[in-house]
C-alpha cells in the first residue's frame, strides 16, 4: 500500500494525511485488496490523464472508478473528484461535473476530509469562473475556503493555486 501512498500523493493529491486516512480505511474494510489496488490504480491513471490534458481517457478510468468505488464503498469522494475534473477539462458536462463535487464535497465533509473538501472546493470554484464568465466572482469563496484549508494543512501546493485562483478574479 506504500506504492499507492507515494503515487497518488504526487500525481494528484498535495496533502499527505488525507491518503493515509483513506489507506487506513482501505486496511481496516473487509474489501479484496486486489479490487482496492485496482482502484486506487484507476484513479491514479485517471489523474494522470488529467495532469496530461487528455480528458477523454481520464473520464474513462474515472467512470469505472467512480463505479468501483462506488460498490466497494471506499474513495468514493477522490473517484468523483477526478471524473469532475476530466468532464471539466472536457467542457462538455459542466452540471455533471458540479453536481459530482458537490457529491465530493459532501463525502469530504461527511468523513472529515480536508484534503478532499479543499480540492472539491477548488474545482468548484474553477467551474464557477469558467461557466459564469464575467461574474468570476461567484468563485471567490470556494477559493477562499479552500485556501483556508490549505493553510490549516500547512499545504504549500494547495495554498498556491488558490492564491493564484483568487488573483484570477
Amino acid at each position: 500500500a506504500q506504492w499507492f501512498y507515494l503515487v497518488f500523493s504526487n500525481q494528484y493529491i498535495s496533502t499527505p494525511a488525507c491518503l493515509e486516512k483513506q489507506l487506513r480505511s482501505l486496511n481496516t474494510t473487509s474489501v479484496n485488496v486486489h479490487e482496492g489496488s485496482n482502484l486506487a490504480a484507476l484513479i491514479l491513471k485517471a489523474a494522470y490523464y488529467v495532469q496530461q490534458t487528455k480528458y477523454g481517457t481520464a473520464r474513462e478510468y474515472s467512470e469505472r472508478a467512480v463505479r468501483l468505488a462506488d460498490s466497494l464503498q471506499i474513495f468514493q469522494g477522490w473517484s468523483k473528484l477526478i471524473l469532475s475534473r476530466a468532464l471539466f477539462g472536457q467542457e462538455t458536462n459542466f452540471s455533471r461535473a458540479y453536481s459530482l463535487l458537490n457529491q465530493s464535497l459532501a463525502l469530504a465533509r461527511k468523513e472529515n476530509d480536508p484534503a478532499l473538501e479543499a480540492h472539491a472546493l477548488s474545482v468548484l470554484g474553477m467551474i464557477n469562473r469558467r461557466v459564469y464568465f464575467g461574474a468570476s466572482l461567484k468563485a471567490i469563496p470556494y477559493h477562499q475556503a479552500a485556501l483556508k484549508i490549505g493553510l490549516a494543512q500547512k499545504d504549500t501546493i494547495l495554498i498556491a493555486q488558490e492564491l493564484l485562483a483568487l488573483s484570477l478574479n
